[in-house]
């Protein structure tokens, strides 16, 4: 478990104990998961880096890979150019050159592991810019080989912070929404592109999970859950509820 405290806590449910912490953010945990049956963790925060930990390595002090998402800066850089009075431009550049020092905007707010365990998706947001009225900015989704600890690849996810991501059960498909957005994206991992798009009319979508066995997905718009066949293009309420949204291991 983690939090706000930016540590990671692991607990032996069988014996009641803590078996280990770990303290290697330098800002909130935004999400967390095991990416192997047996001995490592994943986690990314609000500091914009991804650290792989050994579960059980109680001497352990450093993550044994620690994965650091660059800033985007492209944003910054047109935004600070932008003509602007010279007083105006002074206290832009200022608080600009404030901000891109001191602060580090862009954030990990997500992640999922495949079935298999082998890859790992995560995204997050960061500095939407004067300049983004122009030039959109698209939130990226990495996609990670957990056995290299290496990045693979990364997908041009959505226009808004990625908010949920989840790997169907053969790991070929990954679906994608984003905060205060109405779409669900569909990516195909294996030739990397988007091969559907849904559209929710009735609310933004908080969270979705693949159902484990099939390509059914829990849906939830913060008022309702709705089980979605991808296949079939049909969606039923199941219940009120919010999100997280979590299937068992048989569906």
């Amino acid at each position: 478990l983690a939090g706000i405290d930016n540590s990671i806590k692991v607990y032996d449910l069988n014996n009641n104990v803590k078996i280990n912490y770990f303290n290697g953010h330098q800002s909130n945990v935004t999400s967390l998961s095991f990416v192997s049956s047996f001995d490592t963790i994943a986690s990314v925060g609000l500091d914009n880096n991804m650290h792989y930990w050994l579960l059980n390595d109680t001497t352990q002090k450093k993550a044994i890979k620690v994965i650091k998402n660059q800033m985007v800066i492209i944003d910054k850089t047109i935004s600070a150019t932008i003509p602007l009075s010279i007083g105006g431009n002074m206290l832009t550049m200022f608080l600009l050159g404030k901000s891109f020092f001191l602060k580090n905007y862009e954030v990990l707010n997500t992640l999922a592991i495949s079935k298999d365990k082998k890859y790992l998706a995560t995204g997050g947001g960061g500095w939407r810019g004067i300049s983004s009225i122009a030039f959109p900015r698209s939130f990226p989704i990495y996609i990670y080989n957990n056995v290299t600890q290496k990045r693979e690849f990364k997908l041009y996810g959505h226009y808004y912070k990625i908010k949920s991501l989840s790997f169907n059960h053969t790991g070929e498909f990954l679906a994608s929404t984003a905060k205060n957005d109405q779409y669900l994206k569909i990516w195909n991992l294996k030739t990397k592109k988007l091969v559907d798009i849904y559209y929710c009319s009735y609310n933004f979508i908080n969270s979705i999970e693949y159902n484990p066995v099939n390509d059914t997905l829990a849906i939830t718009n913060g008022l309702n859950v709705y089980l979605f066949d991808t296949k079939k293009d049909t969606a039923i309420i199941l219940s009120q509820g919010r999100a997280p949204l979590k299937f068992n291991n048989d569906g």
